[in-house]
């Protein structure tokens, strides 16, 4: 497993996800991945960046990005769905963009997209609480849960903090 946190990094900008999304390319024997980067300043071409790298991992099998509290918006999020939609061997999803006011319906409705696409995924923890999801966003998401057998799906609406 390789785990690695920016939490409150501040100067964590898109120049170093640039940089991260770079070295992951090379590793692409990696299984399980923990990436957290709450509280930092990255933006979408960082994230989209770090989404673009993900897809070389060919058979990561857990999944965790914590992105609560940063500059992620539809954009952003919409490419971490686009790869999540291809990992074929993804079966762990944990994922947080908690308190990222810009990420909207649209991108959720991107990210249930994936989750329905992805067949191997059982295991889904979902932290949205005090994005910019309306009912709609937060439907949809509840809903994907009935898209396939999960063993545990969880949408958290709160504002809980993991890490």
């Amino acid at each position: 497993m390789l785990t690695l946190s920016f939490k409150g990094c501040a100067n964590v900008e898109d120049a170093t996800l640039l940089s991260l999304a770079t070295s992951l390319k090379t590793f692409d024997t990696i299984t399980r991945l923990k990436l957290n980067l709450e509280k930092t300043a990255s933006g979408d071409d960082g994230f989209v960046a770090l989404a673009s790298a993900l897809k070389n991992i060919r058979h990561l099998t857990q999944l965790t990005l914590f992105f609560q509290r940063t500059k992620l918006a539809d954009i952003g999020l919409i490419a971490i769905s686009d790869t999540i939609a291809t990992l074929e061997d993804l079966s762990v999803l944990i994922l947080s963009f908690a308190e990222c006011k810009d990420v909207t319906d649209a991108a959720a409705y991107k990210l249930a997209d994936a989750l329905c696409k992805n067949k191997k995924i059982s295991d889904v923890q979902l932290y949205v609480g005090g994005a910019g999801l309306n009912d709609d966003g937060e439907g949809v998401l509840a809903d994907a849960r009935f898209s396939q057998k999960y063993t545990r799906f969880d949408l958290n609406l709160s504002l809980i903090h993991i890490s």
